[in-house]
């Protein structure tokens, strides 16, 4: 629950540039311990700085999270013969896109491979992929692609701000976007629930 709390509050503040922690806990229904505890664990990953009393802003070069992007490695390496990108997400506690910008990466430095598909058991294919020879020599291999928040948290962060803030309400071309943002949502989530349903069958 608190990384996910986490994961929310980095959107925001990624989509909000800068932001105060009553902000933070009225925009995403937080208690102030919540708010407090998920600004100041960003702000100890350099994720967020401190700008003035109680006001936080982004730092958008930030670099891809050293701990979580080792969990995701320590993950594929005890993961065999093969995975599924839910797999690491859920056994390394961070979110499936999360696990895909480390397997492109990781990819061209010939560390991960595709390994053949699993079949779904609505229909349809999901991939499998499994660490190479090469990925013996690197216990902890960095990862120097820039750390952006998860889409879809951003995308339902921007949600909740055009609802919460009534503009969707008052204005047209607000509620448009608040409706576009719901269908984008609600395919990213079936396509959640498809490889949950994979990784369930997989087991």
């Amino acid at each position: 629950m608190r990384n996910e709390i986490i994961q929310a509050v980095a959107a925001f503040l990624g989509a909000m540039g800068k932001s105060s922690i009553k902000q933070v806990r009225e925009e995403l229904r937080l208690t102030e311990d919540q708010a407090k505890d998920a600004v100041h664990a960003l702000v100890e990953r350099g994720r967020v700085v401190k700008t003035g009393r109680g006001v936080y802003a982004w730092q958008a070069s930030s670099g891809v999270s050293g701990s979580v992007a080792a969990r995701v490695w320590h993950a594929m390496l005890i993961n065999t013969p093969a995975w599924t990108l839910d797999d690491i997400a859920r056994q390394a506690g961070t979110t499936i896109n999360y696990v895909r910008r480390c397997l492109v990466y990781w990819r061209k430095a010939g560390l991960v491979e595709q390994y053949g598909q699993r079949s779904l058991p609505e229909g349809g294919r999901i991939k499998l992929f499994r660490t190479t020879a090469k990925a013996k020599d690197y216990p902890n291999p960095s990862v120097d692609t820039p750390w952006a928040p998860d889409a879809l948290t951003v995308q339902a962060v921007e949600l909740i701000r055009l609802l919460a803030t009534g503009q969707a309400a008052r204005i047209p071309k607000d509620c448009a976007r608040a409706q576009a943002l719901c269908e984008v949502i609600a395919q990213e989530l079936r396509q959640m629930n498809t490889q949950h349903a994979a990784a369930q069958c997989g087991r």
